[in-house]
């Protein structure tokens, strides 16, 4: 039984080396679970596609599970950001600025692009 304190990072990276640790670890499991689906994904695929070991994974992540909700939230986070730019944009313009609105959208779905493709596996997924 999976408990809620499983589903949270185990420490936040704060330097600038433990950020980009993490988001090692966040990119390389967009990849496992999109190749693999969730059920095929394993934190060692995880920490291997990463180029971290076992246990550098497992100081951040305590499962795969804590992995796919922290890309989740990093998504949401950069989403509400996009939004926040575009709806600033929009507040200043008189009117709506056509380019300013392509931009906005251009860069929202290049951030979807990049995100985890739940729908490939969403029917495994706890």
């Amino acid at each position: 039984m999976t408990h809620a304190k499983d589903e949270n990072p185990r420490k936040m990276a704060v330097q600038e080396r433990s950020k980009f640790t993490v988001e090692a670890i966040y990119e390389a499991a967009v990849q496992v679970f999109t190749e693999n689906g969730y059920a095929g994904a394993t934190t060692d695929l995880i920490a291997e596609r990463a180029g971290v070991s076992i246990g550098t994974l497992y100081q951040y992540f305590p499962n795969k599970k804590a992995i796919l909700i922290g890309i989740w939230n990093r998504n949401m986070d950069a989403a509400d950001k996009g939004l926040d730019l575009f709806l600033s944009g929009v507040r200043f313009e008189e009117g709506l600025n056509p380019r300013k609105i392509k931009l906005s959208l251009e860069t929202l779905l290049e951030l979807h692009k990049e995100s985890v493709k739940p729908h490939l596996f969403f029917e495994e997924i706890p």
